[in-house]
């Protein structure tokens, strides 16, 4: 944040992005499947798998967009309502690509929140906030991929609520530990 240079006593005016990021022109939150559909298919992308994960929430598999250095893409929907999106980036080991997509995203975002430039013991992080929705660039340090993801956090929370009531890992069950066999 700069220091208020201002010396005839003015105040500094601060332009701050509030608009949401909209990947594929895609409002989270808010955008169904249908039109994500639409969008993907406008700009060039071919729906691979429109799998059911739980009842309320489904993932598509999507190839084919027209996104530098992109290996997969999956769009995460919860009762028929985009929540999520997320890329894969094929990355080298010096990073370079994480850099490039770094500098594209300030241009549209702004600087983010949080970040840690890679190479880091983490790998690289960059973390931007909105009102509800979240992006964030991630670089393992020993991975060939880094995902950039969007989420729009209040549905990502009712998602993930909903997975854990009806996932059967979340019951607690007793261990045997005197199974014969084993």
């Amino acid at each position: 944040m700069e220091a208020n240079k201002n010396k005839a006593g003015e105040p500094t005016i601060f332009i701050i992005n509030l608009n949401s990021p909209q990947p594929l022109g895609l409002t989270l939150g808010k955008s169904n499947k249908l039109e994500s559909k639409n969008a993907i298919e406008k700009e060039g992308g071919k729906i691979e798998t429109d799998e059911r994960l739980q009842p309320p929430t489904s993932i598509m598999d999507v190839t084919g967009l027209k996104i530098e250095h992109l290996t997969t893409s999956k769009f995460w929907f919860y009762m028929d309502v985009l929540f999520g999106v997320s890329y894969r980036f094929r990355v080298s080991l010096d990073k370079k690509e994480f850099f490039e997509l770094i500098t594209k995203l300030k241009s549209n975002y702004g600087d983010p929140i949080k970040y840690i430039a890679p190479p880091h013991f983490q790998g690289g992080l960059a973390l931007w906030k909105y009102s509800d929705v979240e992006v964030e660039l991630t670089a393992p340090l020993v991975s060939e991929m880094m995902c950039l993801e969007y989420r729009h956090v209040p549905t990502f929370r009712k998602a993930a609520k909903e997975e854990e009531s009806m996932s059967f890992s979340s019951e607690k069950k007793v261990i045997k530990r005197d199974e014969k066999g084993l």
